[in-house]
C-alpha cells in the first residue's frame, strides 16, 4: 500500500467534512463501524470524541486496555496540533 502525500492527506481532510455532527451521528457512525468491524471479526477500540467529550466508545473482543491507551494518545494529538495525528506524522 503506497503512503500518501502530506497534500493528498490534507486534501482528503478538506474535503471529508460534516455538514452536521452531533451526538445522533456519532452514534450511527460508531454502530456502523461496530457492525463492519463484526463482520470482519475484527479486534478493535472505536472511539468517537467531539470538543473533549467521548460520544461513542467500544471495545470489540480481542482488544485491551493499552487500545484505550493508544486512543487517548491519538486523541491528544490532535488536540495539542489540531490535525489528524497521520496528517502530524507526516510532516
Amino acid at each position: 500500500m503506497k503512503m500518501p502525500t502530506m497534500a493528498e492527506v490534507v486534501a482528503e481532510e478538506a474535503t471529508l467534512q460534516f455538514t452536521k455532527f452531533d451526538n445522533q451521528t456519532a452514534l450511527a457512525i460508531g454502530n456502523q463501524l461496530v457492525a463492519l468491524a463484526q463482520e470482519r471479526h475484527a479486534a478493535v477500540t472505536i472511539d468517537i470524541t467531539r470538543c473533549r467529550q467521548q460520544l461513542f466508545h467500544a471495545a470489540l473482543p480481542g482488544t485491551a486496555i493499552d487500545n484505550d491507551e493508544w486512543l487517548k494518545r491519538k486523541i491528544n494529538v490532535v488536540y495539542q496540533f489540531g490535525v489528524s495525528s497521520f496528517i502530524n506524522s507526516l510532516k
